[in-house]
């Protein structure tokens, strides 16, 4: 059965009975602290580095009053069985948003005191340990410099710790870990290169033997790739997904037992993370020449009302392809038709 999470949970539980554990401990954090993501960086995550082992999980939620059992809760929400627990397997859209945000931040910035100088909008000989940058300057910076992806607030609420509404340089210290761990990677990306060649005949072919029968799966259950990856890999509909979330959504797909021989099939490490391309290049071409096509015409908004030319507000598939048709598209338009049905409607609306 579900693990015991303490009389009060128990009690919302038996009046919404809909309510699985995940969402029960993500609003005991929520209550707590306001923001998962501040319990998470606060009481769990403190060295940044987007896990934490069961020992450090069970310490935080005893230090914020959790009465439950710990170990069984622990147990349920370790999906992968790794015994570590990654923030994606206890909210996925909060890990994709929080390590999304630190990629981009990595790319954007050359250190956590200079992130915090410019959001500020002040020099960086200014930036102590007293120093505060408000919410009005965090979501002024974040525009000014390029970030579009959403979930500012959010952000700010999970760094805002001390709930001051302003976060101080030290609240950034984030920004080194991720740029340590980036190097980890590639390191770790470039070990596994000079080991591949080394990789045993056998051991290839049971890899693309794992890989084969998950895609022949994913085709057989979906119709099409694109559709695959947009319904069951990648929700978001971002074209790379990492080892966690693969890992979860082979788990939900039956692949439990295969999903680290499929992984490495794709040729990738505990590390790494899967590209689009990688999974089916194909599937990648088709998709780019469509967003090089919505691109000419001026955005998806734009695009929309030229394939919903009888402005309908939803687009059946022979008027899409034989728009695609007029606007000189050269790859399979039924297959990425299918793959924009995400739900098997026979048509498409604008998302």
């Amino acid at each position: 059965g579900c693990a015991q999470v303490g009389p009060v949970v128990e009690a919302r539980r038996a009046a919404r009975p809909e309510m699985t554990l995940q969402q029960e401990v993500l609003r005991f954090l929520e209550e707590k602290e306001g923001s998962v993501l501040r319990a998470w960086l606060k009481f769990f995550d403190t060295e940044m580095d987007l896990r934490v082992t069961a020992l450090v999980f069970g310490h935080g939620l005893r230090e914020m009053g959790f009465t439950g059992d710990i170990s069984a809760t622990f147990a349920e929400l370790d999906v992968d069985k790794s015994g570590d627990l990654p923030l994606e397997e206890l909210d996925k859209d909060l890990a994709w948003t929080w390590q999304t945000f630190r990629e981009w931040a990595a790319d954007t910035f050359e250190g956590s005191k200079d992130m915090f100088a410019k959001l500020s909008g002040i020099g960086a000989i200014e930036v102590g340990p007293d120093r505060l940058m408000s919410q009005g300057q965090w979501l002024e910076g974040l525009r000014q410099h390029g970030w579009d992806q959403g979930g500012e607030m959010t952000i700010f609420s999970g760094l805002d710790i001390h709930a001051r509404g302003a976060i101080d340089v030290s609240q950034l210290k984030w920004f080194d870990v991720e740029r340590k761990r980036r190097r980890r990677k590639e390191q770790a990306k470039q070990r596994a290169m000079k080991e591949r060649p080394r990789m045993q005949g056998r051991n290839r072919s049971v890899y693309r033997a794992a890989v084969g029968r998950f895609k022949r799966f994913l085709k057989r259950t979906y119709g099409s790739y694109i559709r695959a990856w947009r319904f069951a890999l990648s929700p978001h509909d971002q074209m790379v997904i990492q080892r966690t979330p693969f890992y979860k959504a082979c788990a939900d797909l039956g692949f439990s037992s295969e999903v680290k021989l499929i992984w490495h099939g794709f040729g990738k490490n505990e590390c790494g993370r899967l590209l689009l391309d990688e999974f089916d290049p194909m599937s990648a071409v088709i998709l780019a020449s469509f967003k090089a096509l919505v691109d000419r015409e001026g955005g998806a908004a734009n695009a929309f009302r030229t394939f919903d030319r009888a402005d309908v507000k939803k687009v059946k598939e022979p008027d899409f392809l034989s728009t695609l048709d007029m606007l000189g598209y050269n790859e399979d338009a039924k297959v990425l038709f299918q793959g924009l049905d995400k739900d098997q409607k026979g048509y498409i609306v604008q998302e």
